[in-house]
């Protein structure tokens, strides 16, 4: 996981409520989030061949890639208008697989929630259902560590995290090795 904050939404289900499946993330995410990720996808597969025509396919690519960034921000502003400040929380850390919040209140293990995740700095968002695997008091802190696994999510939305952990890591990295220069 990586220690970087992003806004999510939590909406805990019921104590009572089955586990979330495929079927139920497909009836409840909004249409935003389907289309966001889906579009991000399709502009990755179709920039690979470009860098193969040569200079002309350079010129083609940064053209490419500054109309892919007016559409990313369209979508952050359209994705962003899914965040719900009721619901709104900051991860401490996050990654493919789950992410770590801190809330005032603890929280059953084995509880589930529908999450919404906004990465602006990636133009990117998820849509998933995830379950509290781990609820820790921090004394010095007086919160509860909260540690959330991704239980049911589209392998694209996986996919998705996984390239903006990456990316976002990378950037951490090169920002302590100029802070150490």
């Amino acid at each position: 996981m990586l220690e970087h904050t992003v806004n999510i939404n939590l909406a805990w289900l019921m104590l009572d409520h089955a586990k979330p499946d495929m079927t139920l993330l497909q009836q409840t995410m909004p249409d935003a989030f389907a289309i966001a990720n889906e579009a991000a996808d399709l502009k990755t597969s179709a920039l690979r061949p470009i860098p193969s025509l040569g200079e002309q396919g350079e010129k083609l690519m940064a053209y490419l890639h500054l109309q892919s960034r007016k559409i990313d921000i369209l979508f952050t502003t359209i994705l962003q208008q899914q965040d719900d400040p009721t619901e709104r929380h900051q991860t401490h850390k996050f990654g493919a697989a789950g992410c770590v919040v801190q809330l005032a209140q603890p929280i059953e293990v084995g509880r589930f929630a529908r999450l919404k995740m906004f990465i602006p700095e990636e133009a990117a968002a998820v849509f998933c259902y995830a379950e509290v695997i781990s609820c820790d008091l921090l004394p010095d802190l007086d919160v509860y560590q909260v540690s959330l696994l991704y239980t049911v999510i589209r392998e694209l939305d996986q996919e998705v995290l996984v390239r903006c952990t990456m990316h976002l890591q990378t950037q951490q990295l090169k920002a302590r090795q100029t802070g150490a220069s």
